[in-house]
């Protein structure tokens, strides 16, 4: 599942089982300050104080509660700094408040009629928590509190202390009182002891609920606060909040909730349709931290999901809109799915602009443009731009790094100055600048040729009585791209002259022709022998090599080319069809588009040769070395590879309808996305091919060795893989097998996972160790086959034959066993979680220690 968010938001989710639905709930979590509750203030913020808040402790399960509550972490702080032996301390979150009286460490002492509480010390701070509130060991409302059990003190004395927060509607007034426990924290585990609630969990839950909670489990008990800290519904947004006595200089505190709501979306992806959802976030819990005038805050949404994990989910996104502006449209969130970005988070309403460092960074200045020439005038000089404004804060931060790493002995070098501006086009003066350019241009040319002159380079020497063709320079003009104001006026006075120049016929030529310039090193034609089909076959037919040859083009159809030597020769489109190239040598050799239909080149040697989209159909190729050759796109119907060594070949997009490629060698070879529909591959060895979106129906692999081979998104309905070794092979999604034939094969070890294999046989099979997550199975035939450890987790079983199979230790969970004939098998270890049955056969099944030994009453 991908997660899309703003930057500063936590995106979490978590999946269960309630009442056999399962759900995911998505939650979105944002920190925010008292002084500006609008602005998200980052995840390193929001888990920082969510760590100091709960420490050990988990701070939230993940659930959608039942309605919203606010939880306190913090301190009591004596008014003014002042030390007090009580103080109170009051929360108000919108329309609901809470108040606790908070003690010094009092002590009962006395015995009988005579028992009092000491005095309360005083203190100017007093951490809040359970730790300090009505409890102790043994009293399971709250273990970990005070005042329920004597405890001994550093001085060695045994006293019974009291607790130092209490309600003040309950305060403790002999040492019998049992009060409840009063505190504003995170409850965590202990609200499990406040009372019933749990659910019953007898033979029932276990036949029908196992191992999740109990459906009548009291949803109440998600919320980790006091009842008297819930609301009824949830957080709308905008609540005034307001603490007394919990900040060290403050003694009280006002600010409200943000006013911002959720909005969630998610896309679905069931085999193939998509589909798109809504979410509708509730915002059920409020965190405050009063000495850190933090607030945190989660909004939460629950969905139906088609799986305990949420697979059919594969994006999520999340982000906060403020509630003073009208809610985005839904597109926005389907693009944002579809891979565009979320918008940056705006500003809050009223905010104060950002600092220094935030503000966008000023214009950068106008590149220098390129020189007019002078008949045309120049624009008059404006103002160039000011420099970028420096970022003091930036600055600082760099000083700062530059002193930490000089320690290390590591510095920093400083960035190289500006290029220089040649013409000056970019000072003040722009058309003095412009009237030197041409004697700093001529200067530059000569200093130019005296450099290539001394390299050895030649120049040619341009002819100064030939006039420029207007045309080419109103092509070069039209290619610059201008930007500067000044400029762009004056390039558009030269364009209309030298529009009016082009206009005007060409001045009639004058005195004899210009002498020809000098000759330039040109570059060399390309290589050709310039062979005729008659020569080509004379130099075979005398025993002379054709190697490195251009021969492109030729027509070489029913050539007698046995053993000829065609190494590393270009070949592109010859035609060499039906030619006889038994035993040639054509390793190396550039054959595009080359034809060798019908072509005998058994033991002809193409290794490392080049023949995208070469024909060879029908061609007769038998023991051929095509070894690290790249026929991509290459036509190979009902060709004859018998035999051939295609070790690391590259096939890519071929054709091979009928091709036979019985006993082929062909390691590492590549076969992505080519037609391979009714081919022969019969005790092939092709350890590692890639088969990856090739067509491979009706194909024949029997006996054939392709252990660790790719059939990702392959399809091959009606295959025989019968007897061959599939072992570690790779279909990790989309491949189709259907009625495809793997009787005695090996998929041992083999991840074939969302894949299609309904009506398979599989009978015989060894699938030990093999993953077959979420693989349709319907129908299929896995009679004596082997499944030790083998994972069939979600796989569709329905109306299998899965008789006398050996599945020790297998997972099955969440599988689809609906009538599958499952008899005379061993499923001893198995495991069968939320696997579903219906007219299932077990007869004489081993079920030892698995969750069925115990339903064996049950009708499956």
């Amino acid at each position: 599942m991908k997660k899309i968010k703003p930057e500063k938001l936590s995106l979490t989710h978590r999946c269960t089982v309630f009442n056999k639905d399962n759900l995911l709930f998505v939650n979105l979590l944002g920190a925010f300050s008292f002084d500006r509750p609008d602005e998200p203030l980052g995840e390193d913020v929001l888990w920082a104080a969510l760590k100091e808040a709960c420490g050990p402790h988990v701070f939230d399960e993940g659930y959608l509660k039942s309605r919203g509550e606010f939880i306190v972490h913090g301190s009591c702080h004596a008014p003014g700094g002042a030390p007090v032996r009580g103080c109170e301390v009051c929360v108000r979150v919108g329309g609901l408040s809470k108040r606790l009286t908070v003690f010094g460490d009092r002590y009962w002492v006395g015995e009988g009629a005579m028992t009092q509480a000491t005095d309360p010390e005083p203190f100017t701070s007093m951490p809040l928590g359970w730790e300090r509130a009505f409890g102790g060991k043994g009293y399971n409302r709250n273990r970990l509190g005070k005042g329920a059990v004597p405890m001994t003190l550093p001085t060695g004395e045994t006293l019974r202390p009291l607790p130092n927060q209490e309600d003040p509607c309950a305060l403790i007034t002999n040492p019998g009182d049992r009060p409840e426990p009063a505190g504003l924290g995170l409850l965590g585990s202990l609200r499990f002891w406040r009372g019933r609630g749990l659910g019953a969990y007898g033979e029932k839950w276990f036949a029908e609920h196992w191992p999740y909670i109990a459906p009548d489990y009291d949803l109440d008990l998600i919320n980790t606060a006091c009842p008297d800290q819930w609301i009824e519904g949830y957080f709308k947004g905008g609540e005034d909040v307001e603490i007394h006595n919990m900040h060290p200089r403050e003694p009280v505190l006002r600010t409200r909730l943000p006013r911002l709501r959720a909005r969630a979306y998610m896309r679905r992806a069931i085999w193939d349709r998509i589909g798109y959802n809504e979410l509708e976030p509730h915002w059920d819990t409020v965190w405050l931290l009063p000495e850190r005038k933090l607030m945190l805050c989660v909004w939460r949404s629950m969905f139906l999901v088609s799986s305990q994990g949420a697979r059919d989910v594969t994006h999520v996104c999340a982000e906060l809109e403020h509630q003073d502006a009208p809610p985005k449209p839904r597109q926005h969130y389907l693009d944002v799915l579809g891979g565009a970005p979320l918008e940056p988070e705006s500003q809050a309403p009223g905010a104060p602009p950002p600092p220094p460092s935030q503000a966008a960074p000023a214009s950068a200045p106008t590149p220098a443009p390129v020189a007019a020439p002078a008949s045309v005038s120049a624009p008059q000089a404006e103002t160039p731009p000011p420099p970028p404004i420096p970022d003091p804060e930036m600055e600082a931060m760099l000083e700062k790094v530059r002193g930490i790493l000089a320690k290390q002995g590591i510095s920093i070098p400083t960035a190289p100055p500006p290029p220089p501006d040649p013409f000056g086009l970019g000072g003040p003066n722009p058309e003095e600048a412009m009237a030197k350019a041409g004697d700093l241009l001529k200067t530059t040319g000569e200093e130019l040729q005296r450099t290539l002159a001394a390299q050895g380079i030649p120049v040619r020497p341009v002819d100064p009585a030939a006039p420029p063709d207007p045309r080419k320079l109103l092509a070069a003009l039209d290619a610059l791209d201008v930007r500067d104001a000044r400029l762009a006026e004056g390039l558009k006075q030269l364009r209309a002259a030298l529009a009016e120049d082009a206009a005007s016929p060409p001045p009639p030529p004058t005195g004899a022709a210009p002498e020809p310039p000098a000759a330039a090193t040109a570059p060399p034609p390309p290589p050709s022998s310039g062979l005729t089909r008659l020569e080509v076959l004379r130099r075979v037919g005398q025993g002379l090599s054709l190697a490195r040859q251009d021969l492109t083009g030729l027509d070489l159809s029913a050539a007698p080319l046995a053993g000829a030597d065609l190494r590393e020769a270009i070949l592109e489109n010859v035609s060499l069809k039906g030619a006889d190239l038994a035993g040639a040598n054509l390793s190396g050799a550039i054959l595009p588009g080359a034809d060798l239909s019908g072509a005998a080149a058994s033991r002809a040697d193409f290794t490392g040769a080049f023949a995208h989209g070469a024909k060879a159909a029908g061609a007769a190729l038998a023991g051929a070395v095509l070894a690290r050759a790249d026929f991509a796109g290459a036509d190979f119907t009902g060709a004859d590879l018998t035999g051939a060594d295609l070790s690391r070949a590259s096939l890519d997009k071929a054709l091979l309808p009928g091709a036979v490629l019985a006993g082929c060698l062909a390691p590492g070879a590549r076969f992505a996305g080519a037609d391979a529909t009714g081919a022969v591959f019969r005790k092939a060895r092709m350890e590692r091919a890639g088969f990856a979106s090739a067509r491979l129906d009706g194909a024949d692999f029997e006996q054939a060795g392709v252990p660790g081979a790719d059939f990702l998104n392959a399809s091959g309905r009606k295959a025989c893989f019968a007897g061959a070794d599939l072992s570690g092979s790779q279909a990790p999604g989309g491949a189709a097998f259907q009625e495809a034939d793997f009787t005695s094969a090996s998929l041992a070890g083999a991840t074939w996972t969302d894949c299609d294999l309904s009506h398979a046989r599989l009978s015989g099979a060894v699938l030990d160790g093999a993953s077959l997550r979420r693989t349709r199975l319907e129908n299929a035939d896995l009679t004596r086959s082997t499944a030790r450890s083998a994972v069939l987790d979600e796989a569709d079983l329905s109306g299998a034959r899965l008789v006398a199979v050996n599945a020790f230790k297998a997972s099955l969970r969440e599988a689809s066993l609906h009538k599958a004939d499952m008899g005379d098998s061993n499923f001893f270890l198995a495991d069968f979680f939320r696997a579903r049955f219906h007219e299932t056969n077990l007869a004489g099944s081993n079920l030892g220690r698995t969750i069925l030994e115990k339903w064996r009453s049950i009708k499956l």
